[in-house]
C-alpha cells in the first residue's frame, strides 16, 4: 500500500521525490530537500489518505523556497503564511488533479469529526481570525464560519492567490491587521473589592504590554 503510494505522489509531483513514511502527526513536504513526509494511519479511509498525498503533492509543485525565504526577511508569522498558502496549493492541485475533489471533501469531513484540527469543541466563530480562514477553506460551508467585512475581504483575497508573491501580499495584509486589533484592545480596569481595597486579577492581565504579548503567542501557534 506504501509503495504505490509513494509512486502515486512521484507522478503526481512529475519527479523522483523521496517519500517517507512514518508516526508522524501529520503529512510535511520539505521544499529544499524534495522530501515528503506521510503519517501511519489508521484510517480506513483511503480519501485521507489522497488528501495528505494531494495536499502535500501540492506544495511540492506549488511552493517555491523563495515563499519562505521572502516571508522569513519580511518578518510575516508563519502560521499565516501557511494557512494562505494551502489554501493556494489546493485549489491549484484540485485543478490539476479533479478526482481529488471528494477525496479533499471526505478527508477533511472524517479529519474533522476525528478533531485533527483540536477545535471541534469550540466556538468555530470565536477563533482567532486566521484560524477561522484555515477551516473555512478546509472544511468549507459545513461550519457556516462568521466573518465581519473588512474579514471577509481577506477571505476573498486568500480565494484570489495565484502566485507565491500573491500569498505573500495577502498575509502581510492580515498580520497587520490581526497586529492593529490588537493594539486596539483596553487593558481591563482593576476592579474594588467590598472593603475598599484594590482587588486585581494580576499584573499580566492588567498590563497592555503583557496583553498584547500574550494574544501574539496565541497568533504565532500553528492554525
Amino acid at each position: 500500500m506504501t509503495n504505490s503510494k509513494s509512486m502515486l505522489a512521484k507522478l503526481m509531483a512529475t519527479e523522483n521525490i523521496e517519500v517517507i513514511y512514518g508516526n508522524f502527526s501529520t503529512a510535511w513536504f520539505d521544499v529544499q530537500n524534495r522530501r515528503l513526509g506521510m503519517p501511519y494511519t489508521n484510517s480506513d479511509n483511503k480519501d485521507v489518505i489522497d488528501l495528505f498525498t494531494g495536499h502535500e503533492v501540492g506544495h511540492a509543485l506549488y511552493t517555491p523556497m523563495s515563499l519562505l525565504t521572502k516571508a522569513h526577511k519580511q518578518k510575516i508569522n508563519h502560521s499565516i503564511v501557511n494557512v494562505v498558502e494551502d489554501a493556494r496549493i489546493e485549489r491549484k492541485i484540485k485543478k490539476t488533479y479533479p478526482g481529488l475533489l471528494r477525496s479533499f471533501f471526505n478527508g477533511y469531513q472524517e479529519l474533522w469529526q476525528k478533531d485533527f484540527f483540536s477545535v471541534k469543541d469550540e466556538d468555530s466563530n470565536k477563533l482567532p481570525l486566521i484560524d477561522r480562514i484555515n477551516l473555512h477553506f478546509k472544511i468549507g460551508d459545513y461550519l457556516m464560519i462568521e466573518f465581519n467585512a473588512q474579514e471577509s475581504e481577506f477571505v476573498r483575497m486568500v480565494s484570489e492567490t495565484e502566485t507565491y508573491a500573491d500569498v505573500t501580499t495577502v498575509a502581510e495584509l492580515i498580520y497587520k491587521y490581526v497586529g492593529d486589533q490588537q493594539k486596539d484592545q483596553k487593558p481591563v480596569a482593576p476592579q474594588n473589592s467590598q472593603d475598599g481595597q484594590e482587588q486585581s486579577s494580576g499584573d499580566a492581565s492588567t498590563s497592555p504590554e503583557a496583553s498584547e504579548e500574550s494574544s501574539e503567542d496565541v497568533e504565532e501557534q500553528s492554525p
